[in-house]
């Protein structure tokens, strides 16, 4: 299947989309300030996927050309074995997205050959870029439909975001959400149970390369799916494998064999599977085909090496024609993915990212009360302590202290009032859900404080509070 048939494939089965690699209409423009660029497995090919991935100076490089050009407030990089995805937190995320999304491509300029076209990174903006990442964490988006490590590598990317200091208020409310729509799911469907994962799609296609035959297998790299994947080659009945690590704890140490020790293990192997994650090809072809070497020296009549390269950038170099060993590497691995879920119970993890839509634009539209709250205030504190007095001494001079003190209290009154009805109004508007919504959580008064916005409000009934007490009017949790 080639991989436009495989788009349309996937595009089908986790019900429908916007085209891959198209530039989707919003529909909600400029709602939320976020925007998402990325390609995934239906866009481009592992080769050009990897040349997309940044390392901390890269990410830093990237943030600050954003942070000049449009606002940008936050970067999220996300790198997997499918996808590479860079989220932003901008005030124009439409214009901040078409900058990143120029950035992608400029990252395959050397690669372009004659005519051919680069591939179109996808851009999500608003309301969208929410819904597509809803779907991305539950398995939708994923080769694997329904695959559970999706969720851990988006958390991740987060956590490293927030530890190099690229994060901002936003997409670390967007986190949340993202948590609360993958518990929804598990909670509430089938569906996570349903994928297997790349771990499982990689020791299948070894399976059926190997045959039915006993097999010597090396699984190489133990992070969460090298683990995953060697689990499942151990359960293999007539397998016999081994674990290579390039770094050895202690409790590894006599179970785990160091990668020096690898060529060896492979003149006697039949299979490997390989899912480091180092940024340049961990084993090369020339060492491969030394050990090939071995091997038919031992068997003459020994089967072709068989190996499977989980690696995004690929972790094996390409075979040489001839080679006695074969590679599958991610873009071979598309073919034959998981069947869909049942038509209803789609249905329902679909609602459930609509909810997590629904709940990150409250959250977002209630932060952005604080700001217009404090305005407010601030603005009914300058005139009350300021011009009122300063109006009064120009021009009621020459009234009597009682007419001239009833004067002040009286416009005091009247703008404390209007200061009262635009703060209810900004109350009212469409960030009322989300106050509404932390009070039935219990995150509000039921916690011991009101909504900071209310009590501004309950203060300005005080004669005493423009004078005597400022409320910190940041509406943001």
């Amino acid at each position: 299947m080639s991989r436009t048939a495989h788009a349309s494939h996937a595009n089908a089965r986790v019900g429908g989309g916007e085209p891959q690699g198209a530039e989707p209409q919003p529909r909600a423009e400029g709602l939320l300030p976020l925007a998402v660029v990325g390609c995934d497995f239906r866009i481009a090919s592992a080769s050009w996927r990897q040349r997309a991935l940044l390392d901390a100076a890269a990410r830093q490089h990237l943030l600050g050309q954003l942070q000049r050009s449009a606002r940008a407030r936050g970067l999220v990089v996300l790198e997997t074995c499918n996808r590479v995805a860079w989220w932003l937190d901008a005030p124009d995320p439409r214009w901040a997205g078409d900058l990143a999304r120029a950035a992608m491509m400029a990252t395959w300029s050397d690669l372009r050959a004659g005519d051919a076209p680069l591939p179109q990174p996808s851009l999500y903006v608003g309301e969208d870029a929410v819904r597509h990442l809803a779907r991305v964490v539950v398995g939708l988006e994923s080769f694997v439909v329904g695959e559970r490590e999706i969720a851990g590598q988006l958390n991740r990317a987060l956590d490293a975001a927030r530890a190099l200091g690229h994060s901002s208020p936003d997409l670390n409310a967007l986190q949340t959400t993202l948590g609360r729509v993958v518990r929804a799911v598990e909670r509430g469907t089938a569906f996570r149970a349903h994928g297997r994962g790349v771990h499982a799609v990689a020791v299948q296609a070894l399976q059926t390369a190997l045959g039915e035959r006993p097999a010597q297998v090396v699984v190489v790299g133990l992070g969460e799916i090298g683990r995953k994947a060697l689990g499942l080659c151990q359960r293999r009945s007539g397998w016999t494998v081994r674990a290579v690590n390039r770094t050895l704890s202690a409790s590894q140490r006599g179970r785990v064999a160091p990668l020096e020790d690898l060529p060896a293990l492979l003149a006697e192997a039949d299979g490997m599977v390989v899912a480091t994650g180092a940024r340049q090809p961990l084993l090369t072809a020339a060492m491969l085909d030394a050990v090939c070497a071995a091997r038919r020296a031992r068997d003459p009549d020994a089967a072709p090496l068989q190996v499977i390269d989980l690696g995004a950038p690929a972790q094996v170099e390409a075979p040489s024609a001839g080679a006695e060993w074969r590679r599958q590497g991610l873009d071979e691995l598309l073919v034959g993915t998981e069947a869909a879920p049942d038509r209803d119970e789609l249905a329902r993890v679909l609602a459930l990212c609509e909810d997590a839509v629904a709940e990150h634009r409250a959250v977002v539209q209630r932060r952005s009360v604080g700001p217009l709250l404090r305005e407010i205030w601030e603005g009914y504190d300058e005139v009350t302590a300021r011009a009122v007095p300063q109006l009064l001494a120009a021009h009621a001079a020459g009234l009597s202290d009682a007419s001239r003190a009833a004067l002040e209290a009286g416009l005091r009154e009247a703008l404390r009032l209007q200061a009262r009805r635009s703060m209810a109004a900004a109350l009212a508007g469409p960030a009322s859900d989300a106050v509404g919504q932390e009070r039935e959580e219990g995150s509000g008064a039921a916690n011991g404080g009101a909504h900071p916005a209310a009590a501004a409000m309950a203060s300005m009934t005080d004669e005493s509070a423009p004078d005597d007490a400022a409320p910190d009017g940041d509406a943001s949790p």
